[in-house]
């Protein structure tokens, strides 16, 4: 069956009234896809993100997370049914199980960062492969086809897909890697490397204690491109560091890393580490610089 058909599917879920049964059934579906994670022999990471990635074999390629383009093999399968097999890519899979399987599936072709019709589950996990990887990607229903389900995936029901990366592409992230250098080049205040392309400056330094996972952050920021065009503003945000919400910019998991009361950062964040759309200030691979003023950090025990 297509992969455009079952992991090309818009997939926003708004749980934020959720009822009780509902929350139940998340609970007891993430029981189940970290159950299966653990019976398998393969080691399983869990992300903050939510999906669960074992890489069978390691490949040494170019890496996902700066990828513009993969070329996968694929099977998806329902976690609490393996058996049950309802997208593929490979045509004696696709065959075996009554799937339709169209040509130009045989080789699939996908967009990474920019695509933002792909399952969350899957637009968080293939970016953590490499060209040459073998892995299985397992992900709960509300990353994948939620409450609804589709096609041979009931509702409320996680899916593991096993991957092959036959190929990663990285054109575009290599010319925005060179921006980010030369920019840097050009402002040697920027002179503190938290990551691969991620680098910060302090204007103010905080005081107290620094953020660790599970402390909620209290912030002011601004999101601007390098030329200091306006992206996102907003006063007062609250992050729990370490379990972003879906609605939350993804940078925010690892940069709030040991920020302080009264920190004044800016950092600047490559295009697969930040605000992964397009709009009509800024194009997809645009770096950007996130603006912090902290206002409070506050432990699990104190909140």
């Amino acid at each position: 069956m297509r992969l455009g058909y079952y992991i090309i599917i818009l997939s926003v879920f708004l749980f934020a009234s959720c009822s009780e049964k509902e929350k139940d059934l998340r609970e007891k579906d993430y029981a189940s896809v970290k159950s299966f994670t653990e019976g398998q022999s393969t080691k399983y990471t869990e992300y903050s993100t939510g999906e669960f990635v074992g890489r069978h074999i390691k490949g040494s390629g170019f890496p996902g997370f700066l990828a513009d383009t993969m070329w996968i093999k694929y099977v998806g399968r329902v976690i609490n049914s393996e058996k049950t097999i309802f997208a593929t890519n490979y045509e004696e899979v696709a065959k075996a199980n009554k799937l339709t399987l169209d040509d130009k599936d045989l080789l699939e072709k996908i967009v990474v960062v920019s695509n933002i019709d792909m399952i969350k589950g899957l637009k968080n996990g293939l970016p953590r492969l490499y060209e040459g990887d073998s892995a299985s990607i397992a992900i709960p229903f509300a990353h994948a086809y939620g409450e609804s389900g589709t096609g041979l995936v009931p509702p409320y029901t996680g899916v593991v897909f096993d991957v092959k990366v036959i190929k990663t592409s990285g054109v575009k992230a290599t010319a925005e890697k060179k921006v980010i250098s030369d920019y840097v080049n050009s402002n040697p205040e920027f002179n503190i490397k938290v990551k691969d392309y991620v680098y910060k400056k302090v204007i103010t330094p905080g005081t107290e204690n620094g953020a660790i996972k599970n402390d909620t952050i209290i912030f002011d920021y601004k999101i601007t491109t390098l030329d200091n065009n306006l992206v996102l503003e907003n006063n007062g945000e609250s992050v729990v560091y370490g379990n972003i919400k879906d609605d939350q910019v993804y940078a925010f998991d690892f940069i709030l890393e040991g920020v302080k009361k009264g920190d004044s950062i800016h950092f600047i964040v490559p295009s697969h580490l930040s605000v992964r759309s397009e709009s009509t200030i800024y194009q997809y691979y645009t770096p950007l610089i996130y603006q912090l003023k902290v206002k409070e950090v506050r432990t699990k025990t104190s909140s």
